[in-house]
């Protein structure tokens, strides 16, 4: 679907960010079975699904081909922003081209953050595991992913994920000391993600103010969907926002008086649950 078939209602246009692992993706087995309909139904519906996640730029590359979605997303949780080519009329000069996309990058490359992360080895000996750290089959093994799925997720290009393993005082210290550092650190579903000054939220709002210049459109209907504490920045920017049940960990707390709902069910069906509820309660469907 190109860029000017988009839903436009009462001058507005309507944009999904969504998580993916435990969201889109079930949390144990990575499967999309049950969301991959619904997926169809927003194309259908010129409503782009656009992932927002911890992930690389190789891993959602592969997903999308997978299942045929052709619009932006966002990777490792907010570093960059990834278009593809001639998706948008006009566009911010700032951005590399390759195959396909166009990248908009919005913080600084992994090689410093490894520098970070190799800095603390010493002030706290077997507390954690970074996957530069990992053989291909320690990343399978801890992951769960197969081969070729754990090849792409350890091509990072903004952050690195750590595997934390010590006590809850002495990973906050970890984590004060990376901040102190200029480092972003934020918790995932299963690792800890050490970046750059960005955010899931913040790109967001770059990528939506995008799609409102292109459709010379002020107001923009978006919905965030998540389940972790690196999704809470992009949770309170949305104009909705969903928390997916996990099987793995409580709700993170958001911070929004209203426009929040959370799933009854766990995971992809959730996430279609709360998909098919926004459609209803804006006539979409």
């Amino acid at each position: 679907m190109a860029e000017n078939n988009l839903r436009i209602s009462s001058n507005s246009i309507f944009l999904i960010f969504s998580d993916l692992d435990g969201c889109f993706l079930d949390h144990h087995d990575y499967q999309y079975a049950h969301t991959i309909d619904q997926a169809r139904t927003l194309e259908d519906l010129g409503i782009p699904l656009i992932f927002n996640s911890s992930k690389t730029r190789s891993e959602i590359t592969l997903l999308c081909a997978e299942i045929g979605n052709h619009h932006p997303f966002i990777i490792e949780n907010g570093a960059a922003v990834l278009v593809p080519e001639n998706y948008f009329n006009f566009r911010p000069k700032d951005r590399t081209s390759s195959a396909q996309y166009e990248m908009f990058q919005l913080a600084r490359i992994k090689g410093y953050w490894l520098e970070c992360i190799a800095s603390l080895k010493s002030d706290f000996p077997g507390d954690f595991v970074s996957f530069q750290d990992l053989s291909l089959a320690d990343v399978m093994d801890l992951t769960g992913l197969v081969k070729g799925a754990a090849i792409a997720a350890m091509e990072r290009q903004f952050s690195e994920p750590v595997m934390w393993l010590g006590s809850q005082i002495s990973k906050t210290k970890f984590i004060n000391s990376l901040q102190r550092k200029g480092a972003t650190v934020t918790q995932g579903g299963r690792f800890l993600s050490v970046g750059g000054n960005c955010d899931k939220g913040r790109a967001l709002k770059w990528l939506r103010d995008l799609y409102a210049a292109n459709n010379s459109i002020k107001s923009v209907n978006d919905l965030a969907i998540g389940d972790s504490e690196n999704d809470l920045p992009m949770l309170e920017v949305a104009m909705e926002a969903v928390l997916i049940r996990s099987p793995s960990h409580k709700f993170p707390k958001v911070n929004r008086a209203d426009g929040l709902y959370k799933s009854k069910k766990f995971g992809p069906r959730g996430w279609t649950e709360e998909v098919s509820s926004w459609l209803k309660r804006h006539k979409l469907s």
